[in-house]
């Protein structure tokens, strides 16, 4: 049997017992790190200063709730949750719900502050634009105007954290502002904010936004559980009535 198994984010030392996270004992990390140190040093192998700490706190917990069911993520959770189906499922189904239009979209306007260069980048929305393409990260389904941006952005300015990235992020606004009224939303300014803390590769950005709204997720789900089979259904159908034959008929209704 092998002494050790490694891998290059962490690996265990299974004569002596011990656990690593890259090259740091986990014993270590759980005295001297919070979680968001635990998060820069697995990811990138380093850490963070002060001002990164509370800006990327910032980003996941803008990242958590407040939408209500509107979110797909939160409503597919929901939906499995008043199956009673286990905690695990119905996470499950709440991250499958995610795609391009819903929690992805971060990853590509991550790509565009990645791959384009500040002195284009307004060319570069006119040009897609006349194409008749969009940005990603910019509108909003159900609202005029995302709130959370402003906030965000104010933030950056408070904490002198207003990179390269943020500074496309508000050239891009300007300009969509000026041609089509379109606003910044959560995903084009978080993902501008993730760019400058280091977190480069688009892909952070789906898994960032999970694992914030997970805390929201969590929270439906264990709302739902109190309710009893198929309550969830009246959240899209509001006529929907259980028959009532005087004894429990939820489990094994053949559905």
């Amino acid at each position: 049997m092998a002494k050790t198994v490694h891998s290059s984010v962490d690996w265990a030392d299974l004569e002596k017992g011990r656990l690593y996270v890259r090259d740091m004992p986990l014993e270590r990390m759980v005295r001297e790190h919070d979680f968001i140190d635990a998060l820069y040093h697995t990811w990138l192998h380093k850490k963070p200063s002060p001002q990164q700490k509370r800006m990327l706190n910032a980003v996941l917990v803008c990242f958590a709730g407040g939408w209500s069911i509107i979110p797909p993520v939160t409503f597919a959770a929901r939906l499995a949750a008043t199956t009673k189906a286990p905690i695990a499922q119905c996470i499950a189904a709440a991250y499958c719900a995610s795609g391009p239009s819903h929690t992805s979209a971060i990853e590509g306007v991550m790509a565009i502050y990645r791959d384009v260069e500040l002195k284009d980048m307004e060319s570069f929305v006119h040009s897609r634009l006349e194409k008749g393409g969009q940005i990603p990260g910019f509108g909003h389904p159900v609202v005029a105007r995302d709130p959370r941006p402003v906030v965000m952005r104010k933030l950056c300015d408070e904490l002198g954290m207003v990179g390269p990235a943020v500074r496309k992020f508000d050239v891009i606004e300007s300009t969509l502002n000026g041609k089509k009224g379109i606003y910044g939303n959560v995903d084009g300014i978080n993902g501008a904010i993730l760019n400058d803390l280091g977190f480069v590769e688009p892909s952070y950005g789906p898994a960032l936004f999970l694992l914030g709204r997970s805390l929201s997720i969590t929270a439906h789900i264990l709302e739902e559980y109190k309710n009893k089979p198929f309550e969830a259904l009246k959240l899209v159908y509001p006529g929907f009535h259980q028959i009532d034959y005087g004894y429990d008929v939820s489990e094994g209704d053949g559905k």
